[in-house]
């Protein structure tokens, strides 16, 4: 019995994310975030079993032979979890941007309320392009020059919430339109303790890792539509 449940879950969830790739190929993202299948198998008797899934890191071999075999860019893993309540029915074309300075203009767009919080250090990567579209998302805080600052900024609808860098912890608190919004911001200036924190409706979103934490949530269809942080402190790298 417990060996018919080991199989069945693995069919089941191997068919969601097939499923899932094949919408996000539909859509044009061919940069595709699934998640592992969870929990992985257990039993002899399962095809999948001790063959080791797709992981995080997109140049491991065993996403490269994903790649070739579905003909995209790229394919990385993420918990289930954290799959189901960002990933799943997340915006394609965000999910699918590395790129910092793209990513700040497609989220240039009033049907998105967006959320940023800086972990750790946010000033060193930032450059005069990053700042501009910093700036044409209504934004006034120039990070540059500002090591290890905190930072927070709320953008709903194209209208600035809050705004505010720091080299203390920040906080904010209260009503975004209809959500209960709790956003945090740690550099790591004297020593506090560095973090990001992201929290809609009580739920965490943040990656909370070092740079520039982003939380995209699509008004028009009520639900968060992307996750990342881009390492602004050193190489850019996004990561979800």
């Amino acid at each position: 019995t417990y060996a018919l449940l080991d199989i069945g879950n693995t069919r089941i969830k191997s068919n969601e994310r097939e499923n899932y790739v094949d919408f996000q190929i539909s859509q044009g993202n061919l940069d595709i975030i699934v998640p592992v299948i969870s929990p992985p198998p257990s039993t002899k008797y399962n095809a999948m079993f001790e063959l080791g899934d797709i992981t995080p890191d997109p140049k491991h071999w065993r996403n490269q032979g994903y790649v070739g075999f579905k003909g995209i860019n790229t394919v990385r893993s993420t918990s289930y979890e954290e799959w189901k309540k960002v990933y799943k029915y997340g915006e394609p074309s965000l999910m699918g941007c590395y790129d910092i300075y793209e990513y700040l203009e497609l989220i240039n767009n009033h049907k998105y309320t967006i959320f940023m919080s800086v972990n750790d250090e946010s000033s060193s990567a930032i450059d005069e392009e990053i700042t501009q579209k910093l700036h044409n998302l209504g934004l006034k805080e120039d990070l540059r020059n500002k090591f290890r600052w905190g930072y927070i900024a709320i953008i709903e609808q194209g209208n600035i919430i809050y705004e505010k860098s720091a080299d203390e912890p920040l906080q904010f608190d209260g009503k975004v339109g209809s959500l209960d919004v709790s956003v945090i911001s740690r550099g790591k200036i004297n020593n506090t303790g560095n973090m990001s924190s992201i929290k809609i409706n009580g739920i965490e979103y943040s990656k909370n890792q070092i740079g520039l934490n982003i939380v995209v949530y699509d008004n028009e269809l009520e639900r968060v539509v992307d996750s990342v942080v881009f390492n602004t402190y050193s190489g850019l790298v996004a990561t979800r």
